[in-house]
């Protein structure tokens, strides 16, 4: 189970999360994507689906709640639904474990679009249900002190982070990513705008 998130709204979380749902789906896996933004849902306009029932109905207690089929093969999608009560409690409460290892039953991956990190604390209770985090960063957009930021408060969270993804990269200008003022980094460091 993989939780895609990025530290502030509009850095291509969701993108990259609805990109490697479908690219792992054309390989013939089984995936569910989960809408974990209760607060800015996206995923179901993505696919023209209803934004609920969904993620918040089923967390609130709502039965017979289930994931949408998709227009690709083997990908499934439970939008974020309509929360009647704070995101952060909905999160928080214990039904979400319940539901992700009943998901991780019945996909192969269980891919979260996550709240940003640095918003309220959705994201950092997300991440303790998962098996691993994935932090996007845009190039343009995104700025080293946020990221950094993003990556600190999921160290504290103890959030199982795997990686960073940096989006929007122009190959045509510089095919390496580097540029002659860069200062120089430590090992493990990105470097973003």
């Amino acid at each position: 189970m993989l939780q895609v998130t990025s530290a502030w709204a509009s850095e291509g979380k969701t993108t990259t999360a609805v990109n490697l749902a479908v690219v792992l789906a054309q390989r013939g896996s089984r995936i569910l994507l989960v809408d974990a933004d209760l607060r800015r849902p996206c995923v179901h306009t993505l696919f023209t689906a209803a934004r609920g029932p969904g993620l918040a109905e089923l967390l609130q207690g709502s039965g017979g709640v289930r994931p949408y089929a998709t227009a690709v093969p083997q990908l499934s999608i439970l939008p974020a639904g309509q929360a009647r009560q704070d995101p952060a409690d909905l999160l928080g409460s214990l039904n979400l474990p319940v539901f992700f290892e009943d998901a991780r039953q019945a996909f192969d991956y269980v891919i979260v679009d996550s709240p940003p990190v640095l918003g309220p604390a959705d994201a950092t209770l997300l991440s303790g249900c998962v098996d691993g985090v994935l932090l996007v960063a845009a190039v343009g957009t995104s700025r080293r002190a946020t990221v950094q930021e993003a990556t600190r408060r999921l160290r504290l969270a103890h959030s199982p982070l795997f990686g960073a993804v940096l989006n929007r990269a122009d190959e045509r200008t510089d095919p390496y990513g580097y540029r002659d003022d860069d200062p120089p980094r430590r090992e493990g460091e990105i470097a973003v705008a």
